[in-house]
């Protein structure tokens, strides 16, 4: 599926390799601070493993196009979210971009899902002021406060952000909070909003037309070829306490 999705563009140039997408990126940041006197709109001391995650491809055209391929092989759409997420200092930077989503026809039904989260995450910057409110409200959702036992204004205002704060996209951005802090808690840039709605950056759903989980036989019995004399090997050197007896 992956190489379908890639013969759809084959005048691209793919970037495969997680050093090759941060080399082009890093030179892409420096060739626009050159141009803009200095200043440097991504940092270059972003932590590394935040950026181009994901082992899709990242496809240029001789024109400087850019095409962010994203195979989809699950309904639920958690690891979208952060390859969106991880994606953005790439597409901040490039002036003409395609992100192309492409699903299996048994996830065809899944498609609004993943229409909601590029919403959320591109179409939707958080203001400083959601900064604020939402500081305040993980703050008292780490302490596990009571609303009911506050002052009628705090505990009003903190329901108000439950109720506003809920659903997947606030979910997923407080376990990010939990796990890194204060630094995913930031005002969106507009430029991506800003390309999409010029039309300098577009968002592809492709659902292909036909289907290879009639193959998945094949892998699985591949995996068990390999994984058996690996087991034995393990099982052989080690010690175990408590043996179940296999399924």
């Amino acid at each position: 599926m992956r190489l379908d999705a890639a013969l759809m563009s084959p005048d691209l140039e793919w970037l495969t390799t997680p050093a090759a997408k941060l080399a082009w990126l890093h030179a892409r940041i420096a060739s626009d601070s050159c141009h803009h006197g200095g200043d440097v709109a991504v940092p270059l001391d972003a932590a590394v493993v935040s950026q181009c995650p994901g082992t899709f491809p990242i496809g240029i055209d001789s024109r400087g196009h850019l095409v962010v391929l994203y195979l989809a092989t699950i309904p639920w759409t958690d690891d979208f979210r952060l390859f969106l997420i991880g994606h953005t200092d790439v597409l901040r930077v490039t002036a003409d971009w395609t992100v192309r989503l492409v699903f299996p026809p048994a996830l065809k039904r899944a498609v609004p899902a993943y229409q909601a989260v590029v919403h959320e995450e591109f179409e939707s910057p958080l203001s400083a002021e959601n900064v604020s409110e939402l500081q305040h409200y993980f703050f008292h959702r780490r302490r596990g406060t009571d609303f009911n036992a506050l002052p009628e204004a705090l505990g009003g205002k903190l329901s108000r952000y439950a109720k506003a704060f809920s659903g997947p996209r606030f979910t997923h951005l407080y376990r990010r909070w939990l796990t890194v802090g204060e630094a995913v808690l930031s005002p969106g840039s507009a430029t991506i909003p800003d390309a999409l709605t010029a039309g300098r950056g577009r968002v592809e759903y492709i659902v292909l037309s036909h289907s290879y989980d009639h193959l998945l036989p094949l892998v699985d019995q591949r995996r068990s070829k390999h994984s058996r004399p690996r087991m034995r090997k393990l099982e052989g050197g080690h010690a175990f306490a408590h043996r179940q007896p296999a399924p």
